[in-house]
């Protein structure tokens, strides 16, 4: 092979490495769970409608105890509790790896039958809007609030 050959095969060969790597996505950066807490913590409240529950696929007859103003409080510690119209309802905990959130709800009310229930959600916080998407969970109650209108963060 001439030369010349052999340094335009190189630039050709360089310049196509460098075209792959920068034409590919970047990996989403890695949140330890301490550190989606974090970024979760904050009180968000949220309204569930008579419609709200009208459009859910569901077998609970309870269900429409659900509705009205929701508040949600997540702990910098991935410690969680569920207030309907000033009421305590439930409390747990939450693990965030990512994009993923599990909430374990360790304790409720005595009319919810959702105790030891495991939700598992996609999230994606937006200014002050902190929407879910269920990936898998039991409790319809839960998946209600978390899903039916995006969770507003309050100051």
């Amino acid at each position: 092979m001439k030369p010349y050959m052999l340094k335009i095969f190189l630039i050709i060969a360089g310049l196509l490495i460098f075209t792959i790597a920068c034409s590919s996505a970047p990996a989403p950066p890695a949140i330890d769970p301490a550190q989606g807490a974090q970024m979760l913590a904050g009180r968000y409240t949220t309204t569930i409608s008579a419609e709200d529950i009208e459009t859910l696929d569901t077998l609970d007859p309870d269900i429409a105890s659900n509705q009205g103003g929701w508040d949600i409080t997540l702990t910098d510690e991935g410690d969680f509790t569920a207030e309907l119209e000033g009421q305590w309802i439930a409390d747990g905990n939450f693990t965030v790896n990512g994009n993923s959130i599990e909430v374990y709800i360790e304790y409720v009310c005595d009319d919810c039958q959702c105790q030891a229930n495991v939700g598992r959600y996609v999230w994606a916080l937006e200014d002050d809007h902190l929407h879910f998407r269920k990936v898998a969970d039991s409790c319809d109650g839960l998946a209600l609030v978390m899903t039916a209108h995006p969770l507003t963060r309050q100051p």
